[in-house]
């Protein structure tokens, strides 16, 4: 999970805690759960090798953090009256 880490500190303002249940057997399961400030965001993935599944669940994490991200900066905008778009 280090090396995942850098995915998603630059996608965060604010401290975070990512949960990570790992269920191995025929099928690895893995869970990743962040607690962010107004909710939780949880991924789930699974296969036959860990290595996949985890970066498969970080990879569903990274697009609900932009789209959290997207989602907060329009509204931030729409709030300001600022139309311009970077």
């Amino acid at each position: 999970m280090e090396k995942g880490s850098a995915r998603f500190e630059r996608l965060l303002d604010e401290p975070t805690v990512l949960r990570a249940v790992v269920e191995s057997g025929p099928e690895a399961k893995v869970t990743l759960t962040m607690n962010l400030r107004g909710g939780e965001v949880t991924s789930l993935s699974s296969g036959h090798e860990l290595n996949a599944v985890v970066f498969e669940a970080c990879d569903k994490l990274k697009v609900q953090l932009v789209r959290r991200r997207h989602r907060r900066e329009a509204l931030r905008r729409s709030n300001t009256g600022d139309t311009h778009i970077p």
